[in-house]
């Protein structure tokens, strides 16, 4: 399968899962196009500008910038840290998780109660390369049902 066809399939996936859910399910470019409300610039903001963030990566922490951290970024490996960052370091308005290859998303899992506990959480980014099925997607919708942060997700496979 090329990938446009991948890329068209997984539109397609995620289309379906979002209107079958009703929920703020956006694909990230549309999201940053379209940002309609102070929330949504807000969001914006935190995932096009440089901001003071916290790196997990194989669960090894690092911080960069002066001012409390607003956004997480982890890999699959370091999901089960984010809890740890969350309860020391309640600025984080995005998290975002990376996928990396196909074993990464039997790794990923997420906790509903650390996103729904998370007040100042305004959006989780799911950004992959690789591709997502339906059944995969849905599982982790299920984590945001509770929750007011929008879930974005951004596939981007490489050649």
């Amino acid at each position: 399968m090329n990938t446009i066809t991948r890329m068209l399939l997984l539109t397609v996936v995620f289309m379906t899962a979002s209107i079958c859910y009703s929920q703020k399910i956006v694909e990230f470019d549309a999201y940053v196009q379209s940002n309609n409300s102070a929330e949504d610039a807000r969001v914006v903001e935190l995932l096009t500008r440089v901001q003071p963030t916290v790196y997990l990566e194989r669960g090894a922490e690092k911080v960069m910038g002066n001012t409390a951290p607003t956004v997480l970024i982890a890999d699959v490996q370091s999901v089960n840290s984010i809890s740890n960052v969350l309860n020391k370091t309640k600025s984080i308005e995005l998290i975002e998780v990376r996928i990396k290859d196909q074993s990464d998303i039997n790794l990923l899992n997420l906790n509903s109660d650390l996103i729904s506990s998370n007040e100042s959480l305004k959006a989780f980014l799911i950004r992959s390369e690789v591709a997502m099925s339906d059944a995969e997607f849905k599982s982790l919708y299920k984590v945001f049902k509770n929750s007011n942060s929008v879930l974005l997700y951004q596939v981007s496979i490489p050649n």
